[in-house]
């Protein structure tokens, strides 16, 4: 578990993202028109040390909001933090000294390493582009591949050549090789068997304790998140709509859409909790939620509920929690 008085590393603060839908002489002349909204005045801190997991279903704005993290997005509203400095106006050029300390690894392993490059090339290239030079390059390869557990014939091998657990472990150790502060690992292990997957996941958390990595951990598998998260964001279009440390959310969620997620792999929830599939319009007034809610009240309709603590270290944005 991270320090409580640990500093944060990232700090969040009313993000919002949109996206232009198409282009064309309409975008030129109404450029205010044909945009849609991914996420939504999104607030979420990660301290260092921290593992925090952000999930939800396809399509609710997780991986959009952790590489918004990134700046690889700009947010039209609201303000990234990362390490004390503002980052959410930085130029690429500013950015390059930022990017250093995070690294992201993808879901697919395979299409994220080119296919033409053995692993050598590709641990060696984060470092090159950073001004690395000569032996540095060999030897924080090697270091990086023992760290992740392949073996070192594996850095002249390309990566057809290698498993699936493999592929991921060498993504994993071009992710350390800058030594980054931040990893965002978005849906790292869902390609993966249910045996290698757990290795994965075990690698991520040693690697965290040996490191002090902080990591954002995207997925929408609940029994990851439960197994390596400190601390978990809820997302529902957009809105991350419940925050709380990871044995407290699973013990007793208190946002309507938590508990219908929980539902999903336990039965804890009762039917009445279940989500009502039902059309959702993330432009409407109200809560997100309000057309599949079971406890909807007057008030949802009027306005998304404000964001409040209700509990140590427990965030809600809903008017009639359970």
């Amino acid at each position: 578990m991270p320090d409580p008085r640990a500093p944060l590393l990232v700090d969040v603060q009313s993000v919002t993202v949109r996206f232009r839908r198409g282009g064309g002489l309409r975008a030129l002349l109404k450029p205010n028109e044909g945009t849609f909204r991914a996420v939504a005045e999104a607030d979420l801190t990660i301290s260092r040390r921290e593992v925090v997991g952000l999930v939800g279903e396809s399509g609710s704005g997780k991986t959009t909001l952790g590489r918004t993290i990134l700046r690889l997005y700009e947010p039209a509203d609201g303000t990234v933090v990362f390490d004390g400095q503002d980052i959410t106006h930085l130029r690429e050029h500013q950015l390059r000294r930022i990017w250093r300390r995070m690294a992201l690894v993808f879901q697919d392993p395979l299409s994220s390493l080119n296919q033409r490059h053995t692993i050598r090339t590709a641990l060696a290239t984060p470092l090159r582009l950073t001004g690395g030079r000569g032996t540095e390059l060999d030897v924080r390869a090697v270091s990086a591949l023992q760290r992740v557990g392949l073996p070192l014939d594996a850095l002249d091998r390309y990566p057809h050549e290698l498993s699936g657990g493999q592929l991921q472990r060498a993504a994993l150790a071009r992710a350390l090789m800058l030594s980054p502060a931040l990893v965002i690992a978005d849906e790292a292990v869902s390609k993966l068997d249910v045996s290698v997957r757990s290795q994965i996941l075990n690698l991520f958390k040693d690697l965290q304790d040996q490191l002090h990595i902080s990591f954002l951990f995207i997925t929408h598998d609940l029994h990851v998140a439960a197994y390596v998260c400190d601390r978990i964001a809820v997302m529902f279009f957009g809105r991350i709509v419940e925050t709380a440390p990871a044995k407290e959310l699973f013990r007793a969620p208190r946002h309507p859409y938590t508990r219908a997620l929980l539902a999903t792999i336990d039965d804890q929830a009762g039917e009445d909790e279940t989500a009502r599939r039902g059309f959702v319009d993330p432009g409407a007034a109200g809560c997100i939620y309000q057309s599949q809610c079971p406890r909807r009240v007057a008030r949802c309709a009027e306005a998304h509920p404000p964001t409040a603590i209700v509990g140590q270290d427990h965030m809600l944005a809903c008017y009639n929690p359970g």
